[in-house]
């Protein structure tokens, strides 16, 4: 089975502790697909609380805009001086904030895999203040060896109507991040997601 996409669901479920207080902890729902589609293999963990998840993610956007503005006064002209110092200083911050929410055998699976992956996130908006572009998994951030992409799912969001036929043509807009899937295999991707939408809405 060679597994081309994730899709990492991140929730937010109560548990009690010792005391019989309840407390929030995030948990990832993991649906793995191949080039034949889903897998069936649909899985839940518990990832990190979500106290410690806000502090940690509160500290790595401190440090990325702390050394941003530090590297830019020590080194005003010098662009090339604060991108490549800026990804050293800001490892051992995501490193952390990375355990919190991709636990040690996802990790591995994504580590694992035969090739670079796609991997949408799908994410409770209490954790948008997560810097999820940070994430650090292997030897570098996630969203430079995976296709990553992030869907906010929202407590308040209103139906919208479907489209009529006769009220014009359906345009959308993909947003990618750049990765080394390969172009052929990117536009796969995205043919797929469109014609998705289009079975949704209908074509105009």
């Amino acid at each position: 089975m060679k597994l081309e996409r994730l899709e990492l669901t991140y929730t937010i479920e109560y548990l009690p502790t010792e005391t019989g207080e309840k407390v929030p902890w995030v948990w990832v729902g993991v649906e793995r697909f191949t080039c034949q589609g889903a897998t069936g293999g649909v899985g839940k963990v518990q990832a990190g609380l979500v106290s410690k998840v806000m502090e940690a993610s509160g500290i790595v956007r401190k440090a990325f805009t702390g050394i941003v503005e530090g590297f830019r006064e020590q080194h005003p002209r010098d662009h090339l001086m604060v991108a490549s110092n800026l990804r050293e200083a800001v490892i051992p911050t995501a490193q952390k904030l990375t355990r919190l929410l991709i636990p040690e055998g996802l990790g591995a699976e994504i580590l694992e895999a035969e090739a670079p992956l796609v991997i949408e996130f799908r994410v409770d908006p209490v954790l948008n203040q997560v810097p999820w572009e940070l994430l650090f998994l292997g030897q570098d951030f996630l969203c430079f060896t995976h296709a990553t992409g992030r869907l906010v799912m929202s407590h308040t969001a209103h139906p919208v109507t479907p489209r009529r036929s006769h009220q014009g043509v359906l345009r959308g807009a993909f947003i990618v991040d750049p990765c080394p899937i390969g172009k052929d295999r990117l536009e796969d991707v995205l043919v797929q997601d469109a014609k998705q939408v289009l079975s949704r809405w209908g074509r105009g």
